[in-house]
């Protein structure tokens, strides 16, 4: 299989404290990937602002300019994280022969992209992570988490 173009998809609300680093550690994974071949050379990330009300979109902008991986999509009022991931999906599942979603605050860890990439390049189609650890997480996302994967 030829490197294939991915894009790895940022749902984003009221999420300007996190961006900067987020957007440095996931530019900083696809450019490996792509300068060892892994990935095609215009594979991305693609932030969805979600009707953020703080700086979350101006720093969308300002990535975009400062580096070609960046793209942005900003929604006119927030419709919520699911409906990002969705709008997300549809439109770099025109471009790309493989999504990747994960959440702004990177509490899902990013260095697992490369592996999942491995994965889908030996024919997987699906490749899910699931946290088994979630310690740094409130007691009330620990509880719904539990929930909805029970």
């Amino acid at each position: 299989m030829q490197e294939p173009r991915i894009t790895v998809i940022v749902p984003c609300y009221n999420e300007e404290e996190v961006l900067p680093k987020s957007s440095q550690v996931l530019g900083s994974i696809l450019t490996k990937m792509i300068q060892a071949q892994q990935i095609r050379a215009d594979s991305q990330v693609l932030f969805v602002d979600d009707g953020s009300s703080d700086k979350t979109w101006t720093l969308i902008k300002r990535f975009e300019a400062q580096n070609r991986i960046f793209s942005g999509l900003k929604f006119s009022r927030n419709f919520g994280h699911q409906n990002a991931l969705m709008a997300g999906m549809k439109v770099a599942g025109k471009l790309s022969d493989a999504v990747i979603t994960i959440d702004a605050d990177l509490q899902d860890d990013p260095n697992l992209i490369t592996e999942m990439v491995a994965h889908f390049k030996k024919g997987s189609e699906i490749v899910l992570g699931v946290r088994n650890d979630r310690t740094s997480d409130t007691i009330f996302k620990r509880f719904t988490a539990e929930k909805f994967w029970v």
